[in-house]
C-alpha cells in the first residue's frame, strides 16, 4: 500500500514538473513573440518615416533652393517718369530706397540696374553691385514726357539679359524685373503688344520673375494683358509707396491684406 502511495506521489510530482516547464516555455514564447512584435512595429514605423521623407517633391525643394540660394540675384527696376508721375513727389525715391534696403538685407550677392521711361528710354545705372548705401537718384526719375511702357519693359528685359550674360556659367542666377507705372501705354514704337507678351512668357519659362506695380488702375487686369502673374501684380496708390516697395522686395505672392495696405480708400475700387 505504501509503495502504491509513493508511486502516486511520484506521478503527481512528474505531472507538476511537466506543467510548470510547459508554462515557462509558453511564457518564453510569449516574450519572444512580444519582442518580435515590437521589432516589427519599429521596422514598420521606420519604413513609414522613410516613405514620408521620399514623398517630399524634389522639384519643390529644388525650386526653393533656386529662389533663395542663387549665387547671383539680378534685379532690374523699370520706372515710369512720365509727366503724370509728378503726383508722387519724392515717394518713388523713398519707396525704391526701402526696396534696396530690404533686398540687401536678404540677398548675399545682388546686382541691379535701373531703366527709366517716358517717351525716352534711359539706363542711368547698369549692373551695379547692391550695397548698404545704394539709393535711387531723384534726377533719374524727374517727371517729363509721355508713357512708352512697352518700350520701357522691352529695354528692361534686354538689360536683364545683358546682366545674365555677364555672369559666370558656373554660377546660378535668379532674375526679377520690377515695373512701376501710373498710366497706360501711349507712345511706344519699338515693340507691339503681342510680341512683348510673347517675350515675357518666354522669359517666365526660363524662370524669370516679373513684378508689376501700377497706380490708377487694376494692376491684375492690366498685367494680365502683358502676361504678368496675378500674384505678383499690385495696385499702388500715392501715399503708400514705402509699403508697396517693401512688399515688392519679398518673393511671396501679394496677399489680400497687402493689397489693401498699398492703396488709398478711393483706389480700393481696383481691388478684386
Amino acid at each position: 500500500m505504501e509503495t502504491i502511495y509513493a508511486l502516486y506521489l511520484l506521478i503527481l510530482l512528474l505531472l507538476g514538473y511537466h506543467y510548470h516547464k510547459k508554462s515557462n516555455d509558453d511564457n518564453d514564447d510569449d516574450d519572444n513573440d512580444n519582442d518580435d512584435d515590437k521589432q516589427e512595429k519599429q521596422e514598420r514605423a521606420s519604413a513609414r518615416r522613410q516613405r514620408r521623407e521620399r514623398s517630399v517633391p524634389r522639384q519643390t525643394v529644388m525650386k526653393e533652393n533656386a529662389e533663395t540660394n542663387a549665387d547671383v540675384e539680378l534685379k532690374v527696376l523699370c520706372l515710369d517718369r512720365s509727366g503724370s508721375m509728378c503726383t508722387f513727389g519724392s515717394e518713388i525715391k523713398q519707396g525704391v530706397d526701402s526696396y534696396f534696403k530690404e533686398v540687401y538685407e536678404h540677398a548675399s550677392n545682388c546686382r541691379y540696374s535701373v531703366v527709366t521711361f517716358d517717351d525716352i528710354i534711359e539706363t542711368p545705372i547698369g549692373n551695379a553691385q547692391l550695397s548698404a548705401t545704394s539709393v535711387l537718384q531723384e534726377s533719374w526719375i524727374t517727371p517729363r514726357g509721355s508713357t512708352a511702357l512697352r518700350d520701357g519693359i522691352l529695354a528692361a528685359i534686354e538689360t536683364a539679359q545683358d546682366m545674365v550674360d555677364t555672369v559666370d556659367s558656373s554660377q546660378t542666377t535668379s532674375v526679377e524685373i520690377v515695373i512701376f507705372t501710373d498710366g497706360a501705354e501711349n507712345s511706344s514704337s519699338n515693340i507691339n503688344q503681342p510680341d512683348l507678351t510673347a517675350l515675357i512668357k518666354k522669359k517666365k519659362k526660363e524662370g524669370w520673375t516679373f513684378t508689376f506695380l501700377a497706380a490708377n488702375q487694376d494692376a491684375i487686369a492690366t498685367g494680365a494683358g502683358y502676361g504678368f502673374d496675378p500674384g505678383r501684380s499690385l495696385t499702388s496708390s500715392a501715399g503708400h509707396q514705402r509699403t508697396t516697395w517693401k512688399r515688392a522686395a519679398s518673393k511671396k505672392k501679394f496677399t489680400k491684406s497687402t493689397r489693401k495696405k498699398c492703396v488709398s480708400k478711393k483706389d480700393r475700387i481696383y481691388l478684386n
